[in-house]
């Protein structure tokens, strides 16, 4: 794992980010930032014996095929299959739930990108504690859908919340004929054909053994609050903790590998039409590796897709590679993956409010440190070497 070496000198943290990468991980979440023109990633956790769950923030770039920790502030704790989307009109990030060292959690934050600051919402009413569920925004209403998920009890609601952002209010929803309550399931906005799709999911009848995956592709009108199963022309295998991206020049959902029983993961790649309702598949002769609960986003500004980590099998450790799929070639290429530079890296944090940090401060803090530490002296809360 990555070691950060933090010195309090005039008041500002200083990283040495000379590996600076995501360490190994799944569950995370990935979003795009078309203002910046990069790739954002959050959370995660890996499982060795015991949970280690992530709350660190990073930014990719892919002109570079660089990787900069964000340095944020408070924010959520760490945590994993949490529910995170982009709020393209107010330029912000959104998250709901997820699983943390305090089981599954119903906490709603915003993320302001711009002031790169982290805020807790104190709502009279939140959708009960979840991991798993399905999240999307829908511009057209100003509004977060929010599908099912994975519950405390081990059930799934089969519910569907909205959350006005104009009122910052969630709002339970009463659709009739909703899909089969379910989890590890994902949705988009299809902006071209303005309508939410959502695919895949681990479904089960409440006090049945009857289970299934894949409760086929849905769509949620929201001024109607009306789901509509669509009768498919093609259908994949069903999976669950799949990763899915929307492709918001081709108006086509991007589907990539899950699990299905026994956890098997897959390799596959699908893409998904809504307007002629059907599927295709890519075929490259270079693709990633099978996996599930990975991450992907589309990056419009250089049209391709990004995925990084993930699980092989459960009981491995996660993976750390990064992946671009070029949907018009339908080719799958790897990336390198490479830190930013000293440069990149305070021109990076200079843009979201955090100053960055010259040569002669760094040098300042290590001179510091030795001082004090030749004097038999550990600088209180100065030094911290974390794993």
């Amino acid at each position: 794992m990555t070691l950060f070496l933090l010195i309090s000198c005039h008041g500002f943290p200083i990283v040495d980010a000379s590996e600076s990468v995501p360490p190994a991980r799944f569950g995370h979440r990935m979003v795009y930032d078309p203002v910046n023109e990069r790739v954002l990633l959050f959370g995660g956790a890996v499982y060795e014996n015991r949970y280690t769950f992530f709350d660190d923030l990073w930014s990719y770039d892919y002109s570079t095929d660089t990787w900069t920790e964000i340095e944020d502030g408070p924010g959520p704790q760490g945590r994993f299959n949490f529910m995170m989307i982009y709020i393209p009109v107010h330029h912000q990030l959104f998250l709901f739930g997820g699983y943390s060292a305090n089981d599954r959690l119903s906490d709603t934050w915003i993320y302001d990108i711009t002031d790169n600051r982290w805020t807790r919402l104190s709502l009279d009413e939140n959708p009960s504690p979840r991991s798993d569920a399905a999240i999307a925004y829908d511009p057209e209403n100003d509004v977060v859908i929010l599908s099912d998920g994975y519950s405390r009890d081990d059930s799934h609601p089969q519910d569907t919340w909205a959350f006005d952002l104009d009122s910052m209010v969630w709002t339970l929803r009463d659709p009739t004929n909703p899909p089969l309550p379910q989890y590890g399931h994902h949705m988009v906005y299809d902006t071209q054909n303005r309508v939410l799709v959502m695919y895949g999911g681990h479904w089960s009848l409440q006090g049945t053994s009857t289970h299934g995956y894949s409760d086929g592709v849905w769509t949620y009108d929201y001024p109607t609050d009306t789901w509509t199963k669509i009768d498919e022309a093609t259908t994949p295998p069903g999976r669950y903790w799949h990763s899915v991206a929307y492709d918001t020049d081709a108006g086509k959902m991007v589907v990539f590998g899950g699990s299905t029983a026994d956890f098997d993961t897959g390799d596959d790649t699908w893409l998904f039409d809504a307007a002629s309702r059907t599927w295709e598949r890519i075929e490259s002769d270079e693709h990633p590796p099978g996996r599930a609960n990975s991450a992907m986003a589309y990056d419009q500004a250089h049209e391709k897709v990004i995925m990084l980590g993930g699980l092989s099998e459960w009981g491995e450790p996660p993976l750390v590679d990064l992946w671009v799929l070029d949907v018009v070639e339908g080719a799958w290429r790897e990336a390198s993956s490479q830190p930013a530079t000293t440069e990149e890296q305070e021109e990076e944090t200079n843009r979201t409010g955090i100053p960055g940090f010259p040569t002669p401060s760094i040098i300042l803090g290590f001179a510091l440190v030795m001082l004090l530490l030749s004097v038999g002296r550990r600088p209180p809360d100065t030094l911290s070497v974390n794993g």
